[in-house]
Parts: structure tokens; sequence; C-alpha cells
């Protein structure tokens, strides 16, 4: 069965769009400056959607023309955050089991006609986080390594 439905109670569901069709598990829908995203699938296996519009009819699969989005991340979610950037959170599974293992964090990277991308999240301390240059832990004052 595929189709987009939508549902104000979680028991009553109305479709948008029936004509999407459905793949896989864990579907993610988002939209970011004016494009439509449909993210269904699984490791290895990914589909990607993608409209203008949103509208039943309008979407397209652009899961060839952007391989690689998922980085064999298991059940990937997108989540926004300020900045107008989006996160991909999933799994990186540590074993041959297809679920659990290590949740990896990267970073969406939108090109101008809409295309998506991922990359590991470059996350670096700054200078409000109290950390000393080099990343180390800046040495306790007397007082601290009294309380210690």
């Amino acid at each position: 069965m595929g189709g987009m439905f939508v549902s104000d109670d979680m028991q009553k569901w109305a479709p948008v769009d029936e004509e999407l069709p459905g793949r896989g598990d864990c579907p993610c829908y988002f939209t970011w400056n004016g494009h439509h995203y449909l993210l269904q699938g699984f490791r290895g296996h990914e589909f990607l959607r993608h409209s203008k519009t949103g509208k039943p009819g309008s979407w397209e699969d652009w899961g060839k023309q952007i391989p690689g989005l998922y980085a064999g991340l298991i059940v990937p979610m997108v989540v926004e955050i300020p900045g107008n950037r989006r996160l991909l959170l999933g799994w990186r599974s540590a074993t041959s089991e297809l679920w659990g293992g290590v949740m990896e964090i990267r970073e969406v990277i939108q090109g101008a006609d809409g295309s998506l991308r991922s990359e590991l999240l470059d996350i670096r301390p700054n200078e409000d986080c109290g950390r000393a240059e080099g990343g180390q832990d800046p040495e306790p004052s007397a007082e601290e390594k009294d309380e210690l």
C-alpha cells in the first residue's frame, strides 16, 4: 500500500496523495526552502522523493539522482536546527544485524536546485565552552583541586 496520509487524532486518517509509492519503513517527511522531501527505506534501499509543491502527483523519484544521502544509516530521520540547517540522524550498525548500533549525526546540505547530500557533522568546541586550546580541559584551580 502506498500513499501519504494525515491524521489529527491518530485514529482517523485521510489520504493526501494516494499515488505516492510507499517503500520501506520509518518514512521521514520534511520541507526545506520551498522543497518537500520524503525519505523512506532502510540500509541498502534508499528512497527519496522530492516535490516543489507537495501536491498529489507532483512527487519525483530522486533516489537515483542523489545516491548516498543515507550513508548506510538505519532508520534515518531529518530534524531542523537553528540557522535553517538540517541534521540526519540514524543508527550505524555495529553488527550484521539490521537494527541497533551507534547513533550517527550527519549534516544535510541542500543544493540550489534542492538536491541533498549529507556529511559528518563538524562539531568543534568554541571559546564559550570552557576548553583550553587543543580541546583539552583547563587545569582545575587550587580551590577546585581542594574540592576533589
